[in-house]
């Protein structure tokens, strides 16, 4: 599979005005290290390069930040590193760009982002809630120490890789939680391909150049 080197962004313009949904999903791995770079360049511009990814808010005191809204929604910005994460996409708008690849689908409505000190929750909306308290995730928060996690209904989706940017496909995923000892919390998924899918109320994450975070209404 060749990947792409180079994408073009303008800073300031929120990145799913300037792209189509598929390609903001399928390059995302690569948007959020070219804006990571653009951040390290560019200290007159951080405001302008952060509202590219999304609704920003400030967390706390220490030049932290959350995304609030778009793809990116649950994506931390601090000391200029990005930590993503994704709210998930509605399906029918990637569906007509889908050819062969697989489609892992879980029965879920809510989506959990956690990283290794905060947690959010997706919404219908596919904005994000940042949760008061991780205790309902001290079972995994040894694993989001080396990744961040996707998660629902208390099982473990798939991993971020904060130092390639992408999203694991689920497979993969399942083989490193396996050698850290989390075998019983990897999610059960259905795969199947676009052709084939005629269920509704699921999460879809769709193996392709970075797995991409979807919902089938």
């Amino acid at each position: 599979m060749i990947k792409p080197q180079t994408i073009e962004i303008t800073p300031g313009i929120p990145i799913e005005q300037q792209y189509d949904s598929f390609t903001v999903a399928r390059f995302g791995w690569l948007i959020i290290r070219h804006l990571e770079s653009m951040l390290s360049d560019k200290n007159d511009e951080i405001d302008s390069i952060l509202e590219t990814l999304g609704e920003i808010d400030e967390l706390g005191t220490d030049d932290s930040y959350l995304v609030r809204s778009g793809y990116f929604a649950g994506t931390i910005i601090r000391d200029k590193t990005i930590i993503r994460g994704a709210s998930p996409l509605n399906f029918l708008e990637i569906r007509d760009h889908l050819y062969f690849q697989r489609v892992y689908l879980f029965d879920a409505d809510d989506l959990f982002i956690i990283h290794e000190k905060i947690a959010c929750r997706t919404t219908p909306t596919r904005r994000v809630e940042k949760m008061d308290s991780m205790s309902s995730f001290s079972f995994i928060l040894n694993i989001a120490e080396k990744y961040s996690l996707l998660a629902a209904n208390g099982k473990i989706l798939t991993l971020v890789d904060q130092q390639s940017k992408m999203i694991l496909p689920p497979k993969l995923a399942s083989k490193i939680v396996g050698t850290l000892g989390g075998d019983s919390l990897l999610a059960e998924f259905e795969v199947s391909q676009k052709r084939w899918i005629y269920q509704r109320n699921k999460l879809a994450l769709v193996a392709d150049h970075d797995t991409i975070v979807s919902y089938i209404a």
